[in-house]
């Protein structure tokens, strides 16, 4: 059990910590790249901007939460195996980060210099946020010592997931001119 609970932590780890730089898009990033393709932006698309940055930082804030809860975990599981209500309640912190994936994916206002790319990263992070219950169901599982119909693929599925919220970034990032054409 505890090579398999590491195995699956390590894949929710190191897909979370890909997710760790949603935020990084800047104000003034934004705002130069309308200013290049010679709209001036108004008061109101900068505060649209500027609510639109808030969410993604809340998104990126969630992947790094939902990394360092499963490094918490993992250390859990090592210095102190018998401990499963623990266990159980670090991995229901956990499931309760997909609020923020979910809530993300349903925006409707957005700021047009974002367009597809937000309708990729919305995609992205809706399907990540319900991959999270399943992910933790498999976790629970394992700490009870069961087995969960999703053991085998879940890793793979996290880790594709996870490569999916860091291309539909790469997007919002070339929206917002962060990278060159």
């Amino acid at each position: 059990m505890k090579i398999k609970l590491y195995g699956m932590l390590a894949a929710g780890c190191l897909a979370a910590l890909l997710l760790g730089g949603c935020g990084a898009l800047k104000r003034g990033q934004a705002g130069e790249e309308q200013q290049e393709q010679g709209q001036l932006p108004q008061e109101n698309q900068e505060e649209e901007i500027d609510r639109y940055l808030e969410e993604l930082e809340k998104l990126s804030g969630a992947a790094g939460e939902l990394a360092q809860a499963g490094e918490e975990l993992a250390e859990l599981c090592d210095t102190n195996p018998e401990n499963v209500e623990e266990m159980e309640g670090r991995v229901e912190e956990m499931r309760e980060l997909k609020q923020v994936f979910a809530e993300f994916s349903l925006m409707e206002e957005v700021p047009e210099i974002f367009g597809e790319a937000h309708e990729k990263m919305a995609e992205a992070a809706g399907d990540y946020g319900a991959l999270i219950d399943t992910y933790c169901d498999v976790l629970e599982a394992s700490i009870r010592g069961e087995d969960h119909p999703e053991r085998e693929g879940i890793r793979a599925k996290w880790e594709e997931q996870s490569r999916a919220v860091a291309q539909a970034m790469e997007e919002m990032q070339k929206a917002a001119g962060h990278f060159g054409p």
